[in-house]
């Protein structure tokens, strides 16, 4: 567990890494800066998971999801997470928001999800605008109840981002799909 207030300096690094005896589980009950490199990296049988319990995880740097083995068992972010940083998906993984309460904000942070993979954020609501950029040939995927806030204009251009669940678009800016974007959508609500 990490409690009380932690910073991961700019070329500092926590690496959560599963390994033969069992899940590697890393909870916060504090306040943690990450400015350098958080990896969550799953191995053999096990999954690597960051689970943000009655603290905030606030991400200037760069978390990346990573795949140290031939099996693909897991990477989750289990809480609220503010992303003003980058989040590099070389294999898939999942942010889950199980609570009304919990956000995944990215105003302002880059996500980069790699061919092939996705980055599913299930249910709560996820925040995006001015300076929020999806990159890479991969997809980000809305899924369950989901609310989309638009809190400063934004255009999206490149890599999919699919609404996999019921997603509710709203916010007092814009949502624009532009040239090169793409936007997969079934039975969702725009009032943006």
């Amino acid at each position: 567990a990490i409690n009380g207030t932690t910073t991961i300096a700019s070329g500092g690094t926590l690496a959560i890494q599963a390994g033969l005896s069992g899940n590697a589980n890393v909870t916060i009950g504090g306040a943690l800066t990450n400015a350098g490199l958080i990896k969550l990296e799953d191995t053999i049988d096990d999954s690597a998971n960051l689970i943000i319990g009655s603290g905030s995880l606030s991400n200037e740097g760069t978390i990346q999801f990573v795949l140290d083995s031939s099996t693909n068992r897991g990477r989750t972010i289990d809480g609220s997470l503010t992303n003003t940083g980058t989040l590099d998906i070389e294999e898939s993984g999942t942010i889950s928001l199980t609570t009304a309460n919990e956000v995944f904000n990215t105003v302002g942070g880059t996500i980069t999800v790699d061919t092939t993979k996705t980055l599913t954020v299930n249910a709560g609501t996820t925040q995006i605008g001015t300076g929020t950029v999806f990159t890479g040939l991969g997809s980000t995927d809305l899924t369950g109840t989901h609310t989309l806030t638009v809190l400063s204009d934004f255009t999206h251009t490149s890599s999919a981002l699919a609404f996999g669940g019921t997603v509710t678009v709203g916010g007092s800016s814009t949502f624009t799909v532009g040239s090169g974007g793409n936007l997969s959508i079934a039975g969702d609500t725009f009032t943006a």
